[in-house]
């Protein structure tokens, strides 16, 4: 075998050649141990023979001497696969998983095989042929990377001196490529010499990126290698760039050149140098990635492969995991690029140049793999949003790449490929801002269309995924107010543009960015042509797909947006019915043909359709039905099937799609129309009651659903996250369960709709049982499948509660592309759904309920207040707060049945959970409004429970203690946010009948205390007594400081409810108290007496006249019958009258500038109101007053019972009528 090997050797067939070579490497490694060494030694030894042989002019045959080279890499590698299988068996065989020690004897002598390889490689005196040195330097790189020398932590000096002898190796040979003359030693070999340059420049670049990784060790004595390489790959590509396996060696190095740039010195991108890796490589990755089209007259076209093409793109994805910057605002090049190679290779089927441009290092099986194009196209489409989205992206700086890349994409989409400048100017406002943002992205996308009028369906594909990409970012970076950002409203990027380019101007500066709100025309017209893209007749159901993804976004950012030019309206109403169009079109795709990519956008036009409604896009009535029909089962389709019977039909039962369709309808109805949207739920009740005409049918089907969602998560041992879960196999089956023929568009379509079918089936199935109109047995069916329901809601909600809790699980993939947050959301709201009826204790399991309250509380409660670090959004946490309200409902609907008293007491535990929080202060950190909002929730929740009396004495007797001195006496900005329920409850717990007077007169002194004027109305009125004056003190003091127009309104608020029903006793002691003060509040706001009171509010100063008004109304009303009347109005006269002359009356003003004569007219209506109801003592009033002050009155009681007359100055004289009767024919 050795001789017949050996004679095939030499061979001038590249694969009969190789094919010896490794027969001989496979020779060499064959016996045990104790005869290895004796094969090895005879293969070596005849390969020396062949190495020496000589020809007649007393030159080696360098192609003996090249397969020679060739074998002993060969070897080298076999023996170390070999030696590696050994030690795979022998770890497997110890128990304690130890590593067994490697058998020295086993080990080939890799120095002594690398002296026989030395010689041909050194370039002194060319000791051999250019192919020769070519075969060696692959030979020295496979002995050295198989040895495992350099993959050691810890380092020897012979390993040290073989990774010098390799950084040598290298530099010496590239550098005598350049430098030495060779024509004397090439002589009559000069073709050889052509036909091996290419495979020596990619053996050197791939023993580069050998040595690369390990070049840190050299770095104390010569830090300077890293660039002399950088340096020699450009020089490379310059070269023979345009062969591929060159080039993608090239692109190899540079991959591995992005994760060690830290050996370089730090220079400034904008700098020229060679050492710069964006510098150095983008050149050849331009090269490689711009289409190429053959010219009409070409002589010879440019011929890359798609190991290339794969390589370029690994580069530019591997710089972005390096934190290498790529793209800028001003420059999205490597997009472009990119972009530009799909569109040209989604036109390729195979490479043309394979057979030609084949060398050592491109075997044919690497080149027949890599032939097709459809795993290109995938990993282009992969990187193109990888890089527009990276991390390397400068955070100032992302929303303006955001929206460079979202208009690319748009240029895309709408065929646009060239830059008019013709129309630029360089007038600095904002038409020209949009028109130099828009030609920017139409000269990005001129790669794409420089041969072509329209890219292909795969570019476009791309371009609607890189544009939902973008879009979902800007979004993200926004925030949750899109209304209150430049970036999308559009009158603040007026505002914002205006004063940007005033400030160019007067500074000759630049012109501003673009905004994302300028191009929403653009951005409408681009995503709602391509959702109904064709092709000669044909649906492009990828790009509509894709397409329909970008418009939802577009309607979730500019849904709610006013429009300047419509006030009243929405920016988005005036392409209200383009929208609805596209819609439709794709909510028709499955009419005319049933494929999966059909199904998928219909999938696409659901949510879309939920996207519109969810955010208001349409509210009126009939624009929903019209909207919501195709996505609303027919009543023939929906059938009420009892709990136990067959329910299962598999997705294609029939061979077709209707069976999909159907469940496709449930899904979204259930989503949209049954409790999806509830500030919209009136609303759209009235669009289910004309389309849906049996809701419990309806319910039952959207259950199954949930239900077989469920189920195949379950059958495939995943939990209802779809994370691996297999004890869920064990669970005894829910329904009948066959094999489940699906593709994997249904699959995932089934199994993300569980959460909203179950919810939608829940709020179904309530409203049926609550219908007075259905019999007993219908309800008690629906009664046993909302059971079912509510097992499963009760599972789903735990694991979502556990997995977005789990910080080491946050990041967790889910199978099916499961959200974990809408599964909370939707289980959330569920339960919500089941605790509301009265027959919740009786549908759930109690101890199922408790446990997901304990859950909560200890795992998203206590972490949000107590700043512990949560997972949880705000959606998440707005549902809590709705099941606060729910389980106060469920507590008030539950008996007294034996087993019930632990859950009452968890239920409570769970509402009272955020006030314990406080009063044990923890409530630590940011105190967020989304804490507040919990708080709140907590707080409101409790005060619906003490008013049903469903808590002790002594619980009571702590909330009014724990509100009355902590919550309500804090006056910090967060805690004034809580004051509001906290009020609510306080009052809740004085109206319990264990409540002391005595404690009433506490509280109501700290109300006064803490500023709570309301609260201290209510109460002051029960619990006051002749002797109860400190709570009065504290509000006459409060009264006589200048504290504000809304703490005096308070005040007086206050006082007047406290007048009203007063008991003479008590309205003695108000008046004593405080009567002075109210008194002197009317004369401040009524003649402005101060400087402070003149700064006030016009409107605000009429609230507090009115009230203080009010209050001595009150007063009046209560002292109607006593005989000290007329001399109480005696001195409540004497300060209306200075308010009269200083504010006037209707069409009488006052000579004061501030004079306001609605004040004096409500003086005048108050006297007016006296004189009438107690005429006698008016009388006594009047005849005690000055005749200046009688006047006075008078004139005011005369114009206000009798009208203001209006002034007839400046009026023109009345036309006189004509009569024309009077005429005659």
């Amino acid at each position: 075998a050795k001789d017949i090997l050996l004679l095939l050797l030499p061979s001038v067939a590249n694969n009969v050649r190789r094919a010896a070579a490794e027969g001989l490497a496979l020779l060499a490694t064959l016996g045990v141990s104790e005869d290895a060494h004796f094969l090895q030694s005879t293969v070596l030894h005849s390969l020396d023979g062949v190495r020496q042989g000589s020809r007649p002019d007393g030159k080696a045959r360098s192609i003996a001497v090249a397969a020679s080279l060739l074998t002993l890499a060969c070897i080298q590698r076999s023996a170390s696969l070999v030696a590696e299988r050994k030690l795979e068996r022998a770890r497997s065989r110890l128990e304690s998983g130890a590593t067994p020690p490697r058998d020295k004897e086993a080990e080939l002598p890799v120095i002594q095989m690398m002296t026989r390889i030395l010689p041909s490689i050194s370039y002194l005196g060319f000791a051999d042929f250019f192919e020769v040195r070519t075969f060696a330097l692959q030979s020295f790189q496979i002995l050295l990377s198989y040895s495992s020398r350099l993959d050691k932590e810890s380092w020897d000096e012979v390993d040290m001196h073989l990774l010098r002898k390799a950084v040598e190796v290298v530099e010496d040979n590239i550098c005598s490529a350049w430098i030495v003359a060779s024509n004397e030693l090439d002589h009559g070999q000069e073709g050889t010499k052509v036909a091996a340059e290419a495979g020596f420049l990619a053996v050197a670049l791939r023993l580069m990126s050998f040595v690369t990784p390990h070049l840190w060790r050299l770095g104390k004595e010569d830090n300077a290698i890293l660039s002399r390489f950088c340096v020699m790959a450009r020089l490379i590509l310059e070269r023979r760039g345009n062969h591929p396996a060159v080039a993608t060696e090239g692109m190899i190095f540079y991959e591995v050149f992005a994760g060690q740039e830290n050996l370089l010195p730090r220079l400034s991108e904008k700098v020229a140098d060679s050492d710069n890796l964006k510098f150095s490589m983008m050149p050849f990755v331009s090269d490689i990635l711009t289409p190429a089209r053959i010219p009409k007259y070409a002589a010879s076209i440019k011929l890359v492969s798609f190991q290339t093409l794969r390589a370029s793109t690994f580069l530019l994805q591997a710089m972005e995991e390096s934190k290498f910057s790529l793209i800028s605002k001003n420059d999205i090049k490597a997009l472009a690029l990119l972009t530009g190679a799909l569109e040209w290779i989604a036109g390729l089927k195979v490479f043309v140049g394979t057979g030609l441009l084949r060398c050592i290092v491109v075997p044919r099986g690497v080149e027949t793999g890599l032939s097709q194009s459809v795993q290109l196209i995938g990993e282009l489409m992969r990187v193109v949003p990888t890089l527009a989205l990276g991390e390397t992206v400068e955070s100032t700086d992302k929303l303006e790449i955001h929206l460079r890349c979202l208009l690319f994409s748009r240029a895309i989409l709408a065929g646009i490929g060239s830059g008019d400048s013709s129309g630029q100017n360089s007038a600095i406002d904002k038409e020209n801002v949009i028109k130099v943002a828009s030609n920017a992205a139409k000269r990005d996308a001129a790669t794409i269309f420089r041969f072509s009028n329209s890219a292909r369906w795969q570019t476009k594909t791309l371009g609607a995924q890189l544009a939902s990409c973008c879009f979902s970012e800007i979004l993200k970076s926004v925030g949750t107010k899109p209304t209150e950002t430049r970036h999308l409203n559009i009158s603040l990027a007026n505002s914002w543009c205006e004063e940007q380019c005033r400030k160019s101007r007067d500074t000759d500066g630049s012109l501003p960015d673009s905004l994302l709100a300028f191009h929403l025309q653009e951005l409408v017209s681009s995503s709602c042509m391509s959702s109904v893209a064709s092709l000669d007749q044909s649906e492009l159901f990828s790009v509509q797909e894709s397409s329909l993804k970008y418009l939802s976004l577009v309607i979730s950012g500019f849904s709610r947006i006013p429009d300047p030019d419509m006030p009243g309206s929405d920016v988005l109403q005036q392409y209200a019915q383009q929208i609805y169009s596209v819609v439709k079109h794709s909510l028709g795709s499955l009419k005319e043909v049933q494929t999966e990519s059909s199904f998928r956008v219909f999938v696409s036009g659901g949510d879309t359709v939920s996207t519109i409604i969810k955010e208001k896009m349409a509210t009126e009535p009939a624009v929903l039905k019209r909207l919501v029909r195709p996505i609303v089962p027919e009543s023939d389709e929906l059938a009420f099937i009892p709990w136990g019977e067959k329910i299962f039909e598999p997705p294609f039962s029939d061979g077709t799609y209707s069976s999909m369709i159907k469940r496709a309808k449930v899904a979204f109805t259930a989503e949209v129309l049954f409790g999806g949207v509830p500030e919209q739920e009136e609303l759209l009740k009235l669009v289910i009651a004309d389309l849906v005409k049996n809701v419990p049918a309806f319910g039952v089907e959207s259950a199954i659903l949930a239900m077989e969602g469920a189920k195949v998560l379950q059958e495939q041992g995943l939990s209802l996250l779809g994370t691996e879960d297999e004890s869920c196999k064990d669970e005894e089956a829910t329904f009948s369960w066959s094999e489940y023929n699906a593709d994997s568009t249904t699959m995932e379509f089934v199994v993300r709709s569980w959460p909203s079918s179950a919810r939608g089936g829940l709020t179904a199935l309530s409203w049926a049982v609550l219908d007075e109109t259905r019999a007993k047995t219908e309800k008690d069916e629906c009664h046993k499948w909302m059971q079912v329901l509510g097992k499963l809601v009760l599972v789903g909600c735990e694991e979502s509660i556990k997995l977005l809790s789990d910080k080491s699980r946050l990041y967790q993939q889910c199978a099916f592309g499961i959200d974990p947050e809408h599964v909370a959301v939707e289980c959330l709201r569920s339960l919500g759904v089941l605790l509301q009826l009265d027959t919740s204790v009786e549908l759930l399991d109690l101890s199922g309920i408790d446990s997901t309250a304990k859950l909560l509380q200890g795992n998203v409660v206590g972490p949000l207040l107590e700043k512990r670090g949560t997972a949880f959004s705000k959606p998440v946490v707005r549902e809590l707060c709705h099941l606060y309200n729910n389980f106060s409902t469920q507590l008030a609907n539950s008996g007294d049945k034996e087993g019930e008293e632990s859950h009452k007491a968890m239920v409570l535990s769970f509402v009272l959970h955020p006030l314990a929080l406080i009063q044990q202060g923890k409530l630590t950190g940011d105190r967020t409004s989304l804490v507040a909002t919990v708080i709140n929730a907590s707080q409101d929740a409790a005060a619906r429970i003490v008013k049903k009396g469903l808590v002790s004495d002594a619980l009571v007797s702590s909330l009014v203690d724990f509100l009355a001195t902590t919550v309500l006496q804090a006056q910090d900005s967060f805690s004034q946010s809580l004051h509001a329920s906290a009020k609510v409850l306080l009052l809740e717990c004085m109206n319990n009948p264990c409540v002391s007077s005595t404690e009433r007169q506490r509280v109501a002194l700290l109300m006064a205390q803490a500023g709570a004027w309301d609260c201290w109305g209510l109460l002051y009125v029960d619990s006051s007594a002749p002797e109860d004056r400190e709570s009065l003190g504290v509000l006459k003091q409060a009264l006589t400081k200048a504290t504000g127009q809304e703490t005096h309104l308070a005040q007086l608020s206050a006082v007047s409810k406290v007048v009203v029903g007063a008991s003479m006793e008590l309205l003695a002691l108000v008046i004593l108290g405080v009567g002075t003060e109210i008194l002197g509040l009317m004369h401040f706001y009524g003649t402005l007496a101060s400087t402070t009171a003149q700064n006030y509010d016009a409107i605000k100063r009429q609230l507090c006249f009115a009230e203080s008004v009010k209050v001595v109304i009150g007063f009046y009303q209560q002292l109607l019958q006593q005989e000290f009347l007329s001399e109480f109005l005696a001195t409540v006269f004497e300060t209306m009258l200075a308010v009269l002359r200083f504010n006037g009356l209707p069409n009488h003003p006052s000579k004061e500038e501030t004079g306001d004569a609605a004040l004096g007219r409500l003086v005048a209506q108050t006297v007016v109101h006296v004189a009438r109801t107690s005429p006698e003592a008016f009388k006594r009033c009047m005849g005690a007053m000055s005749e200046q002050d009688r006047a006075l009155l008078e004139f005011a009681v005369r114009g206000e019972m009798t009208g203001y007359a209006q002034s007839t100055q400046g009026q023109a004289p009345a036309k006189k009528k004509l009569n024309l009767k009077s005429f005659k024919k």
